[in-house]
């Protein structure tokens, strides 16, 4: 089970980061938990007119990072209450290595993010800051990718919605763990999906030894509905498991989307080692396309 006690928030100063800030009090009120606010900075001069791409670094002088401090106080004063701890650290470093030793140095449980900082998520690409937090973080982390109104955990009496996507791999049973601790949290029932991918090869394979495609694919559909559902059994607050053929990134977030599910869990291993490496790997597509916050659960390291 995925146990919240400390909770790492970075701050970019951005809508993204309000209500990833929102978000991670919410969940603090309902575990007990303290948050530590990060903001990360790094100065820069001008370009060099001999390099012009490369901008020149200074540190930035004790007055400069003083005011930054103060910047951080106020943007999270309106989201502090006096039952839940909070304590704001200001670094001047590479946001990757500040927030992963961060991460380290607090035992953090749990990492809540925005991914729209400046520029846009649409416009980062492999080797950005959200996608080397989400690899390498030494705990789960919770991306907000949309600044919507409604908040997770709903308010008392709001039933949510919680999809956990499981690949039936060695790192499903750490996926499906987190996905109830946050069901439990909030108080929402709880859909576990498989979707079940057929590749070409497989295809043009089975064609080629004559083998019935549909018959194929009914019988992996009835194998990985038995896996989903041993791995489900005694599960306090599954109510429902599907098993669906496709894309697996697509079949995840239109099931989000019908259940309008105000959660989806999925997991950043995968059978494949490049699901570990690539930017178009199911995990960052649905961290980019889902319309509510996306919780990913890092496998255990080959």
């Amino acid at each position: 089970m995925l146990t919240i006690r400390r909770i790492l928030c970075p701050i970019d100063f951005s809508a993204f980061s309000r209500r990833a800030l929102d978000l991670a009090f919410a969940l603090a009120a309902r575990s007990g938990a303290e948050i530590t606010a990060l903001h990360v900075t790094a100065a820069s001069l001008p370009p060099m007119a001999a390099f012009p791409e490369v901008p020149a670094l200074f540190p930035l002088d004790a007055a400069m990072m003083e005011r930054l401090r103060a910047e951080l106080d106020a943007f999270v004063a309106p989201s502090r209450t006096p039952d839940i701890p909070l304590r704001t650290v200001v670094a001047e470093s590479a946001p990757v290595i500040a927030i992963l030793m961060e991460a380290e140095a607090m035992k953090a449980d749990l990492i809540v993010m925005g991914t729209h900082g400046v520029g846009g998520f649409e416009r980062w690409v492999l080797g950005s800051v959200a996608e080397k937090v989400l690899r390498h973080a030494p705990c789960p982390v919770l991306t907000v990718t949309k600044a919507r109104p409604e908040s997770f955990p709903l308010d008392p009496g709001r039933r949510a919605e919680v999809v956990c996507a499981l690949d039936l791999s060695g790192g499903s049973p750490a996926t499906l763990a987190a996905a109830v601790s946050m069901a439990q949290c909030a108080g929402a029932h709880l859909t576990v999906l498989h979707v079940l991918e057929v590749t070409s090869q497989e295809e043009t394979s089975l064609a080629i030894a004559g083998l019935d495609l549909s018959a194929y694919r009914a019988q992996r559909c009835q194998d990985a509905r038995q896996r989903l559902r041993a791995l489900a059994k005694d599960v306090p607050c599954v109510h429902d498991e599907i098993v669906k053929a496709g894309t697996p990134y697509g079949e995840i977030l239109a099931l989000a989307e019908d259940r309008g599910a105000s959660l989806i869990v999925v997991g950043v291993h995968g059978r494949r080692f490049m699901d570990m490496l690539h930017f178009g790997s199911t995990a960052h597509h649905v961290v980019r396309g889902a319309d509510c916050p996306v919780l990913t659960v890092r496998g255990p390291r080959s």
